[in-house]
């Protein structure tokens, strides 16, 4: 009978704790990390006056003016949008070398 309750603890597959113990904490250190971030930001952003290039891809609009505020959430920002934008560029041109690079392989290697 004993070898029946082993056989069928083997076969019973990973508990809750297996699966979500590594999930919970990457979710804590994710959580440290960006408080850390924050605070970096907000600190920064108080003590330091930037240029007006530096404040558009910057967290500056979020932090200082409307600490606190859930309201500017609800609505993009020119900040936000030129922070897509860039994104979207670099990432398009990344992509864009990479097909080139598989491109020029294609040729060189007669495939």
């Amino acid at each position: 009978m004993s070898a029946n309750v082993t056989s069928a603890a083997a076969t019973a597959g990973p508990t809750y704790a297996q699966i979500f113990g590594p999930v919970f904490w990457g979710f804590c250190v994710a959580l440290m990390l960006c408080g850390v971030s924050a605070l970096q930001g907000y600190l920064y952003f108080t003590r330091y006056n930037d240029k007006i290039g530096v404040r558009l891809v910057s967290i500056y609009y979020y932090m200082l003016p409307h600490f606190g505020s859930f309201a500017p959430l609800n609505a993009v920002t020119k900040e936000l949008v030129v922070e897509c934008l860039i994104s979207a560029v670099i990432t398009f041109t990344s992509q864009m070398y990479f097909v080139y690079q598989l491109h020029v392989g294609k040729t060189v290697f007669g495939l």
